[in-house]
């Protein structure tokens, strides 16, 4: 494989279908030779004419490579990304997204309560993360998957905090690995109810809910492995104030956990209850931890103000 014309705006790759490859789909072959992209990506890509083989347009995803064929795959961005320009930047004046750092391969910002970081569905006309990425980076349009470029990892709506944002197709595909290897360490904070042990592992299994599908539930014999580890770090009026370090990364993992141990989330109406002490579940993704390419990065975001404000009333 080879990059034939590098840079963030235009990237062509050339590519040898070897023997283990023929007669497969030119979508999968693509997928399994650029893993830093997604099949759908590349079915876009191959619909919008920008990949040859042997010198000659492809415009079928399901069209069978051979063994010997010379694929040419040019990422550009094409019509079938989302432009930044489609996003009325006047309703992104209110998002409250804060930038912590800037590297050159990635970003580490600091997500705000209450903002969805994509598109639940094509339907969805709510502002999100990807919206406020795509104003601030239009690079971003070709990195990782079209519906959620520059994504790697998410946070719930109502929880804030630290997300990573690769800027390069190599940085997305190491950043997903590393994701995958449990190489990245990941700090919380979080308000609970009750008062806690001061430490405890959590491992029950993690699945969705049999009858309510917007909603985990927690097993000891079904789903999928899921461990926290919980540290107390003040007790307060019938609360206390924890630190949570999720080992793996399933959905709702530390709300289920939480809940499941005896102690849920304040103001956490899905496996909880609401609060009048705050409008959202009382969670902070508050800081990251990990080593990329032999250097080694630490980054914190502050407790938002939401979480003080409870912390000052509870301290009274």
């Amino acid at each position: 494989m080879k990059n034939l014309v590098p840079g963030y705006q235009r990237d062509a790759y050339k590519v040898i279908v070897g023997e283990n490859y023929h007669q497969q789909r030119i979508d999968q072959f693509l997928y399994e030779a650029l893993p830093a992209y997604s099949r759908s990506y590349f079915q876009k890509l191959v619909a919008a004419g920008s990949v040859t083989c042997n010198n000659l347009t492809v415009t079928k995803p399901s069209y069978k490579v051979k063994a010997g064929d010379t694929i040419i795959c040019t990422i550009e961005r094409v019509d079938f990304t989302r432009s930044a320009a489609a996003v009325d930047r006047s309703l992104l004046e209110g998002v409250d997204v804060q930038l912590i750092a800037q590297e050159q391969d990635f970003l580490i910002i600091n997500k705000p309560a209450g903002l969805v970081v994509h598109k639940p569905s094509h339907a969805s006309r709510q502002v999100t993360l990807v919206d406020w990425l795509l104003a601030m980076y239009p690079t971003l349009e070709t990195i990782g998957d079209t519906e959620r470029p520059g994504i790697v990892h998410r946070l719930d709506m109502q929880t804030s905090g630290l997300m990573i944002i690769p800027r390069t197709p190599t940085a997305h595909a190491i950043f997903t690995q590393m994701f995958k290897d449990r190489l990245i360490k990941k700090t919380y904070l979080a308000l609970v109810e009750g008062h806690t042990p001061l430490t405890a592992l959590i491992d029950y299994r993690i699945m969705r809910h049999p009858t309510e599908r917007t909603k985990m539930a927690h097993s000891r014999s079904q789903g999928r492995l899921a461990t926290t580890e919980f540290y107390a770090i003040e007790y307060l009026k019938d609360v206390t104030l924890i630190k949570a370090l999720p080992k793996t990364g399933r959905t709702h993992q530390i709300r289920v956990h939480c809940a499941a141990w005896g102690f849920p989330i304040i103001g956490d109406a899905v496996y909880g209850s609401k609060s009048k002490l705050i409008a959202r579940h009382a969670l902070h993704a508050a800081e990251l931890e990990f080593e990329y390419q032999g250097k080694q990065y630490h980054f914190a975001a502050p407790v938002p103000d939401d979480m003080k404000h409870a912390l000052v009333v509870l301290n009274k």
